[in-house]
């Protein structure tokens, strides 16, 4: 039944199918829907309407035959010249315990600890990453921890060291921070070397407070928004670059804090990412602070969500999307203008989900080893590609790189594969495995994920959505 990989949905209105080998979404009259939920659960094929939409050339033969990524043939030339991020794991320990962090024990795999990444790795880190980014003009220097300002020591060393031997190319530099250490010092230096600097804020005092406490127990907000108020005013323009990540947790007032991003103004004109926090590995729930009501976030959430859907149906100005929901935005355009594409499957192919390890980002832990991103472990070896001393596992790297042959059987005739978006890093935070059984085990949520927004679809085209951007196309 491998031509007939196809997903059946409805809204209110009309009846669906979501055909995958020819990328779309079809309208289907009420009977033929009843058929085609018929022949999905019983896999009985010899049906008038499966016959139908053959001659159509809705139902196709299964074009996959192979599950292997794309880039797995230049993977070799690409992480020889053409690696475009490093992050330097500048050190582990932080002087915050912020309670829902990924070092903070509450979850299975990573706790705090005092390591830190001495000069020579470094220095061999950077090496190795420059020896590799050849061919890319553009290059990103990233520091991360625990808090990297505690090792500005080394981040100063890093930057003046690159900057030494690098010609031709642009260099830019990131940090994410909790923004307790920004001396006028450390300010001075990264306005200088114009850092990208993100800073972590949970919004006002008594939301930020509530779970980003120094060691002491108290908590931060008083000493990061004194820090923000002097950069600002020693760096003005600067200061209107500065990035803020707010951790969102279902125990927040979540429309007290986007009113206070909105309107407070030291603030209100910076950009907001917002982030929430994730509960796949926590080992128990955040402790509740405070008596609050959870239908509240979820409505307000509902809320931002819906103003961004209107946008894209053109119902509303984008202006008005809040920054809760804007980042959403890019998600959905990338994923509709996917199906309105139409693109059929290769017989060689592989779900989207990884990008190249190591090359699109190359994360280097305090003690030399390779990572694919921050996002995976460097606790687990299951994830490692190499270090300093051996440069990279092309081995371990293709075996990220096609996690899909894992499961390729599945992956064949899955409905989702051309939109499935499976990388290592979901697989890590849910069982620190890498087999067949850990990733059918998220299968499901990335389905649910896809389903959603193939839905969605379906309803902004009934609201007029082909006629307010570029058009998604769905076939009667």
């Amino acid at each position: 039944m491998s031509e007939l990989s196809y997903y059946c949905f409805s809204t209110p209105q009309n009846n669906y199918i979501y055909v995958r080998n020819i990328n779309s979404i079809v309208r289907v009259k009420e009977e033929e829907y009843q058929e085609l939920l018929r022949v999905k659960k019983t896999g009985d094929i010899d049906s008038p309407v499966v016959e139908k939409y053959r001659k159509l050339g809705i139902f196709i033969d299964n074009p996959v035959k192979i599950i292997e990524h794309p880039d797995t043939e230049t993977l070799g030339f690409q992480a020889k010249y053409l690696c475009q991020q490093l992050t330097l794991q500048v050190t582990q320990q932080c002087n915050l315990r912020c309670e829902y962090c990924a070092y903070s024990g509450l979850y299975e795999n990573r706790v705090h600890s005092n390591r830190n990444m001495d000069f020579n790795t470094a220095k061999k880190a950077i090496d190795f990453f420059l020896s590799h980014s050849r061919d890319s003009n553009q290059i990103t220097l990233g520091f991360y921890g625990g808090e990297p300002l505690l090792r500005f020591d080394l981040i100063k060393y890093c930057v003046e060291y690159i900057e030494g031997i690098v010609e031709g190319k642009e260099i830019m530099y990131a940090i994410t921070t909790n923004g307790t250490l920004l001396s006028d010092e450390v300010v001075d230096f990264l306005a200088q070397h114009h850092v990208l600097l993100s800073i972590s804020l949970d919004g006002s005092k008594k939301e930020h407070d509530l779970h980003r406490k120094f060691r002491s127990g108290k908590g931060s907000f008083d000493v990061i928004m004194e820090n923000v108020r002097r950069l600002k005013e020693r760096y003005p323009e600067y200061g209107k670059e500065v990035g803020f990540l707010p951790v969102v947790t279902p125990n927040a007032r979540l429309e007290h804090i986007l009113k206070y991003f909105a309107t407070d103004e030291l603030l209100k004109d910076n950009h907001v990412i917002y982030n929430t926090v994730a509960t796949t590995g926590m080992k128990e729930e955040l402790e509740k602070k405070e008596e609050y009501d959870e239908r509240d976030f979820e409505l307000v959430f509902d809320y931002e969500y819906i103003k961004m859907l209107l946008s894209l149906a053109g119902m509303l100005n984008q202006e008005k999307v809040g920054p809760l929901a804007s980042r959403s935005i890019w998600y959905h355009k990338n994923f509709y203008e996917r199906i309105d594409s139409h693109d059929t499957l290769s017989e060689t192919t592989h779900h989207a989900g990884p990008c190249v390890p190591g090359v699109a980002r190359l994360f280097v832990a305090v003690d030399g080893k390779f990572y694919p991103c921050e996002k995976v472990s460097e606790a687990n070896p299951n994830f490692c590609i190499g270090d300093i001393k051996s440069g990279f596992d092309m081995e371990q790297m293709e075996s990220l790189l096609n996690i899909g042959k894992m499961t390729r059987d599945e992956c064949k005739e899955c409905w989702n594969l051309a939109n499935c978006t499976i990388c290592a890093a979901n697989m890590e935070v849910g069982t620190g495995s890498l087999n067949k059984e850990a990733k059918l085990s998220i299968c499901g949520e990335e389905k649910l994920r896809a389903s959603n927004y193939i839905y969605e679809i379906a309803v902004l085209s009934e609201f007029g959505y082909t006629r307010a951007w570029n058009g998604v196309s769905v076939y009667e």
